[in-house]
């Protein structure tokens, strides 16, 4: 009876995944597939530990790994002296100009956001908070691009008032 009701799980679990796998956009395929392949690994090895077949304290290590993804962000806030083994900062190795030596004409600020010459303030603001994100140096930028986009924004916000 326990066999059954496992084989109905596993029939189930399969056409939800193919269900979610036929919805998913082809973008964002690549990702579902190892959000899959984590998941059954942890599954399996979870199986695994409960009916005897590994020890259960290695299918607790085993099974732990996927979370240690989601929980190294939070780890690296409250040990910075762990940021500089876990960062991708490849292009901070690279000397630039401080950014108070350039000056950006308006034109180039609107390059920088990539706006036109259209755009309102609140545009400026949205485009500035996309890229900072993207380029502050915490996550993966650098100083140099950080300080453009910030006298971008400044300089924008300067001539549209």
């Amino acid at each position: 009876m326990i066999r059954l009701i496992l084989i109905i799980a596993i029939v189930v679990a399969i056409v939800i995944v193919l269900k979610q796998v036929k919805n998913t956009p082809p973008a964002q395929r690549k990702k579902l597939y190892l959000k899959l392949t984590i998941g059954l690994s942890a599954a399996v090895v979870v199986l695994l530990a409960l009916t005897g077949r590994i020890h259960w304290i290695g299918g607790l290590i085993a099974a732990s790994v996927p979370l240690l993804r989601s929980a190294l962000p939070h780890v690296l806030q409250y040990l910075p002296f762990l940021r500089k083994y876990f960062s991708q900062q490849t292009h901070n190795d690279q000397q630039a100009p401080p950014a108070s030596t350039v000056d950006l004409s308006v034109e180039q600020a609107y390059q920088i956001l990539g706006l036109t010459a259209d755009a309102d303030t609140d545009a400026v603001i949205a485009a500035h908070r996309k890229l900072i994100q993207k380029m502050h140096p915490d996550r993966g930028g650098n100083d140099y691009l950080a300080a453009q986009i910030n006298q971008a924004k400044d300089i924008l916000l300067k001539h549209l008032a």
